[in-house]
């Protein structure tokens, strides 16, 4: 009788711990940091001269350049599944999330959809985006193995190649080598490809990263180099000059000093942009929207980040900190006004 009291108190014990643990994840799920002090540093929107290239943001590293005639997507992913989809169940498209944002960042034609690797909050949706607008979809042999799963004519998958470039009216798109920002909470997603047609529904896990890349745009505008994602190869972007630089944040926060600075150096310090913009620290796991939350402090430390970011390029005098507005378009390599958007 004794010791099944004692077990009882125990279970009990065990279970207020649970319920505390639960709760404090909880909170943290939805304590998102105060960007305010960035808001002066959102780039207006704005039509570009003929010819000239804008930019839409489309959340997590979903942009959309164009230049009026020819227009080139970097990822397009907008189904968003839930947290507690990604944990629990087989995650599917959402066809109207995708028609929305389709329609939300103008893209009802596309020349290219290029994936900067195959995990599901990049590729996930890009074959789909693809077929509705009539796009090629590049990217590594698991992009192609996505695409297939989901029925995108074969003529119409490029592979890439480390060093593969691709032409598109006055675009020119090359792809980079780069690596994915290491995580050990899900270090199996990483370094490994698919071999199969993946064909949703499926697990969130089974979108293998399969390469990354730093995508170069080039246009007759400027030149913008994309890193999807907060991983490097020191010296391999060395002497390449651009314009601008998006710069995916996302998990940094959890990363040591030494880690943080070489990527900046390996980054920012190699390609020497005019403009750095922030791209992947929202809260992917919600809906997209024009007013994306970023990522909360149960997932990562964004206020760390961006201050180290901000004090990085403190010390130049020609490269400036600037964040894109959502769903709005940008002439990004003109001297665009600031404008005060709230986050």
């Amino acid at each position: 009788m004794i010791r099944l009291r004692i077990f009882r108190w125990i279970l009990i014990a065990l279970l207020f711990v649970a319920a505390a643990i639960v709760a404090v994840l909880v909170v943290r799920r939805y304590d998102y940091p105060d960007l305010s002090a960035y808001e002066s540093l959102h780039l207006a929107d704005g039509a570009a001269p003929t010819g000239q290239v804008t930019v839409t943001y489309g959340g997590v590293a979903t942009l959309l350049f164009t230049d009026g005639t020819t227009s080139i997507m970097i990822d397009g992913f907008f189904s968003r599944p839930s947290l507690l989809e990604v944990l629990a169940t087989r995650i599917d498209l959402d066809t109207q999330a995708i028609d929305d944002g389709i329609a939300n960042m103008g893209a009802d034609t596309i020349a290219a959809v290029v994936c900067a690797h195959s995990h599901y909050d990049h590729c996930m949706d890009s074959p789909t985006v693809a077929l509705k607008t009539g796009a090629d979809l590049i990217g590594s042999q698991s992009t192609a193995w996505i695409g297939r799963g989901l029925n995108l004519p074969e003529p119409r998958i490029r592979i890439a190649d480390y060093g593969a470039v691709y032409t598109y009216g006055a675009f020119t798109v090359t792809m980079l080598e780069s690596r994915h920002v290491p995580l050990s909470w899900n270090a199996s997603l990483i370094g490994r490809g698919l071999s199969e047609p993946l064909t949703p529904p499926a697990r969130a896990s089974e979108w293998l990263e399969g390469g990354s890349y730093s995508i170069l745009i080039e246009h007759p505008s400027g030149k913008a180099l994309v890193q999807g994602s907060a991983g490097y190869v020191d010296g391999l972007l060395d002497g390449l000059d651009v314009d601008v630089l998006f710069l995916g944040v996302g998990a940094l926060g959890t990363k040591d000093e030494a880690y943080v600075n070489g990527y900046f150096d390996a980054l920012i310090g190699a390609t020497a942009p005019d403009r750095v913009i922030p791209i992947h620290f929202e809260d992917f796991l919600l809906p997209a929207s024009a007013h994306e939350k970023p990522i909360p402090a149960l997932f990562d430390d964004l206020e760390r980040t961006l201050a180290a970011l901000a004090a990085y390029l403190d010390e130049s005098t020609a490269m400036e900190l600037r964040f894109m507005p959502y769903l709005a378009p940008v002439p990004v390599f003109q001297a665009t006004e600031l404008a005060h958007v709230a986050n």
